[in-house]
């Protein structure tokens, strides 16, 4: 009988801060602008402020980097950009990838148990030897409050339309590593530094 087995498969992290995010009232404060089909936060780079939930994200952030991408202790990864984003009801987030980061994340501020969810898509026609017709997989994560899902920021994702009447806030952010990489002797050293 033949058994399929992954060959370096991707995996995404999770991780729970919990139902209670005291800054909730705060955060549905800020200024917003308008994005594709819901709004952001005009500041994109709100975890430069202390946040409660702050410490918990990057040490969730650098245990992924550790585990999934195995970095050694000479580098560190940095948030370079993290923004919350409000939708309503009818309101959803198009398939999108990020650029310019090696791990992206969002926390979900406010969710819906049961409700709410983010889709992680894996194009399987990228390069076809032959087209036979083949298909994208979809994973669906459901989501609730205190979650926070991390992912290689080349994987595409989105979410389907708010169904209930409450507002699903999420803080999404990217991240890319400083430090030092390579070696002098193999000509490929770089220190890379984060403003």
């Amino acid at each position: 009988m033949l058994e399929l087995r992954n060959i370096f498969p991707k995996s995404y992290g999770y991780s729970y801060y919990g139902p209670i995010i005291k800054e909730r009232d705060y955060i549905k404060t800020l200024e917003k602008t308008r994005n594709t089909h819901n709004q952001i936060s005009v500041d994109k780079r709100v975890l430069n402020y202390n946040y409660s939930f702050k410490s918990f994200i990057e040490q969730s952030l650098k245990q992924y980097y550790i585990e999934e991408l195995s970095i050694h202790e000479n580098v560190t990864p940095v948030i370079t950009q993290s923004w919350f984003t409000y939708s309503d009801r009818h309101e959803m987030m198009h398939e999108h990838r990020h650029s310019n980061s090696i791990v992206s994340g969002v926390f979900y501020i406010n969710a819906i148990e049961n409700s709410d969810e983010l889709v992680f898509i894996e194009e399987t026609n990228l390069y076809q030897m032959i087209d036979w017709g083949a298909y994208e997989r979809r994973l669906t994560v459901p989501v609730k409050t205190g979650d926070l899902l991390l992912f290689r920021s080349d994987t595409e994702h989105y979410f389907n339309q708010v169904t209930h009447r409450e507002q699903r806030i999420s803080l999404a952010f990217n991240s890319f590593l400083e430090g030092e990489f390579g070696s002098e002797n193999g000509a490929t050293k770089l220190n890379l530094k984060i403003s």
